[in-house]
């Protein structure tokens, strides 16, 4: 063997240096050809991986749900509604001031989440722009959990940039968790969960700029406590808002929020 693989290397070598069209043929016959075929489906490939659109599992969910927190440039939004006409008691008609609840049943999940049901159990109205568990709790069905889902409208005369977020503060008492949400214009605003809380606690999430024009912007806030599978106070929820040149978020005014009287 070593023989014969010693006679097959003198050939190449005698004919590599006295033939060039052996030294082409190695070049251009058809293992080459075939090589560079399959390098080009080779590359084809690679080209392919790295362009299409990823498995759904590693698709990111959400992105597009969410707004920005606070940091970001302002976001653009359109008002959605405009603003209303004002009677002649100085009220714009067709609104009242304030918030219309409605409480919805909840379960709590495996990672302590809690998770509502779309059937609305009781209805009730604030004219306030924070929310406590008192007042959900004497409002709310008599069943052991529940959350108080809020519908309202962001009154802005003034063009601008405005900031939203929430407050959440709760005295010391027996441990439970709370939810807080807000959402503008059908994206969350803020999605807080605190596990386990039992001592004072006063927390401002992170929220968001928005660039606004005059009419009216659509909130829903939500919020609950509980502690195994029953609502528990204390709690109490706030609205944050700040104005048009205005760089700290405060508690807003109850008259800056309307509900709606044909559609609640």
């Amino acid at each position: 063997m070593m023989a014969l693989r010693s006679k097959f290397a003198f050939v190449h070598r005698q004919l590599w240096r006295d033939d060039w069209y052996y030294r082409a043929s190695l070049f251009l016959g058809p293992a080459p050809i075939v090589g560079c075929l399959l390098g080009f489906v080779f590359w084809m490939g690679i080209q392919y991986a790295t362009t299409a659109a990823p498995p759904n599992w590693a698709t990111p969910k959400g992105a597009d749900k969410n707004w920005h927190a606070a940091g970001y440039l302002p976001h653009p939004v359109s008002p959605d509604a405009p603003l209303p006409a004002v009677g002649a008691d100085g009220q714009f008609v067709g609104y009242k001031r304030g918030w219309q609840f409605i409480t919805r049943a909840g379960k709590v999940t495996p990672d302590n989440d809690i998770v509502m049901d779309n059937v609305p159990q009781t209805a009730f109205t604030i004219d306030t722009a924070s929310v406590d568990m008192d007042t959900i709790m004497a409002k709310g069905p008599p069943m052991w959990l529940y959350a108080a889902l809020g519908r309202g409208y962001l009154v802005v005369q003034n063009a601008g940039v405005y900031g939203l977020s929430l407050l959440f503060e709760r005295d010391a008492g027996q441990p439970a968790n709370c939810l807080s949400r807000l959402t503008l214009g059908g994206r969350s605003l803020v999605a807080n969960l605190n596990l386990n809380l039992y001592a004072k606690v006063s927390v401002r999430y992170d929220g968001a700029q928005f660039d606004m024009r005059p009419g009216l912007y659509h909130l829903i806030w939500e919020f609950t406590c509980w502690h195994g599978e029953h609502v528990i106070g204390p709690g109490r929820s706030t609205l944050l808002i700040a104005h048009p040149g205005e760089t700290t978020l405060q508690p807003a005014d109850a008259a800056e929020f309307l509900r709606s009287e044909t559609n609640p």
